[in-house]
């Protein structure tokens, strides 16, 4: 139920009392009226059947009004509550902020898994070179003493 129809509603309710304390003043006034005019006898009999029904009628009376006051209450403080729309507009776009942090997070963890991977294979490769050279530099020591060696004897 919105505020518009809450305000209403609430208007509506006001109507009604006042049209229900006419019903019951004009009822008050229709009992004495009767007992004004009505023969001794018919009173007695219908004395305890009137006291009954207006015994009712205070009661229903008094939980109408209390059950209107609870209502007015409750919609008082739901008027006088916050908009929750604006908090709620702000939780969206900090969940849709999260949401792209996330998704950015994402990528630059995929990013950093390919630049590790990356490097090891460039670290692999390098020591690859590095043993090659070792080899290529062991092979050139090696041709160089068999050249001396070769020049030495010849």
């Amino acid at each position: 139920m919105s505020q518009r129809e809450l305000g209403a509603t609430a208007v509506e309710l006001a109507s009604r009392q006042e049209g229900s304390e006419e019903s019951r003043r004009h009822l008050v006034e229709q009992s004495r009226d009767f007992k004004r005019s009505a023969p001794e006898e018919l009173k007695k009999l219908a004395a305890p059947l009137l006291k009954s029904f207006q015994a009712e009628i205070d009661s229903l009376l008094w939980r109408s009004r209390e059950a209107e006051a609870a209502f007015l209450n409750v919609s008082k403080r739901i008027a006088e509550a916050p908009d929750p729309t604006l908090h709620l507009e702000r939780l969206e776009e900090t969940l849709e902020r999260l949401q792209d942090v996330e998704a950015a997070n994402q990528q630059l963890s995929e990013a950093l898994e390919r630049e590790v991977t990356c490097q090891r294979e460039h670290a692999d490769r390098d020591r690859r070179l590095r043993e090659a050279q070792l080899g290529l530099a062991a092979k050139l020591a090696e041709t160089e003493r068999h050249t001396r060696n070769l020049q030495a004897g010849g």
